[in-house]
């Protein structure tokens, strides 16, 4: 398991997250926010296929410190057929620009019509 460290700015305001899933591909997604006692709260779900945007705010830097935020999107083919290409995108910004480090991609192909991904990403100041 692979958990990417993220340095955020404490006077570049509230951190936001979107979630991106390309390729033609529907995806469906759980985002939660763990403390250091391994607490969890969602903070948001969704698809990418209704009208609403999939980027939302996961709070300002200096509390989110030793925090870890993690995703758990299920992709699904609209067709039958190994071999369909899948694109997952992780972007994180402030102020409306990507932090540094702050996208994180997973693409290839698809062995059946779903995929399942997790990811972690742990927060510094």
């Amino acid at each position: 398991m692979t958990v990417h460290e993220l340095v955020l700015d404490s006077d570049s305001g509230e951190l936001e997250v979107e979630v991106i899933v390309g390729q033609g591909q529907v995806g469906f997604y759980h985002v939660y926010l763990w403390d250091e006692n391994h607490n969890s709260k969602e903070l948001s779900h969704g698809n990418n296929f209704d009208d609403w945007v999939d980027r939302f705010p996961v709070g300002q830097p200096e509390g989110l410190v030793d925090k870890t935020l993690s995703w758990e999107v299920l992709i699904e083919a609209p067709g039958s057929g190994s071999g369909q290409l899948y694109s997952l995108t992780v972007l994180f910004r402030q102020q409306g620009s990507v932090v540094p480090g702050g996208v994180i991609q997973e693409t290839g192909q698809m062995n059946d019509t779903t995929k399942a991904i997790v990811g972690y990403v742990r927060f510094l100041v």
